[in-house]
């Protein structure tokens, strides 16, 4: 069994009652999980596996993959989903990790950039949404490589459209 905190990217519904969640965690970087049986009403992972969460899971590797035996929520982000801003930037955030960062491929500073930014535009007051997406994108470019001059000028957006 491992376990590890991450925050989740994205929900997919698989048969009745199941879900595949895409974590990006802070010791795997980003991972797949199954969890059975999280849409039924009184499931005990459900509510806690939510998009954009930040969670404590554990899993067991199983012949589908990873597959959930507990989540327990650590942090919900109140302010940045009362905040139709702030909302669209973690959502942007978390799509662009989705779409950019390879499975099982580990990047602390890419997750304590995300923990960072989540962290900041929590805050009841937080209003700077333009200096911290530049901020997001120059740090997010840095840590994946892209150190030279040049290579900061690229587009992130253009990294999530599909050919």
């Amino acid at each position: 069994m491992q376990s590890a905190k991450g925050f989740v990217l994205k929900k997919i519904d698989v048969g009745e009652d199941a879900a595949l969640f895409l974590l990006y965690t802070r010791d795997f970087g980003k991972i797949r999980v199954i969890a059975q049986g999280v849409r039924k009403e009184k499931a005990k992972l459900r509510g806690h596996l939510e998009l954009l969460n930040l969670v404590n899971v554990q899993f067991v590797s199983a012949k589908n993959g990873m597959r959930a035996t507990y989540a327990n929520l650590e942090e919900y982000w109140p302010n940045i989903r009362d905040n139709w801003r702030s909302y669209s930037l973690a959502r942007y955030m978390i799509e662009l990790t989705d779409s950019v960062c390879f499975e099982r491929d580990q990047n602390e500073a890419l997750w304590l950039l995300l923990l960072e930014c989540f962290a900041a535009m929590n805050q009841k007051d937080f209003s700077d949404h333009v200096s911290l997406k530049s901020s997001f994108e120059l740090r997010f470019s840095k840590g994946l490589g892209y150190t030279k001059k040049e290579d900061l000028n690229i587009n992130l957006l253009d990294l999530l459209i599909k050919d």
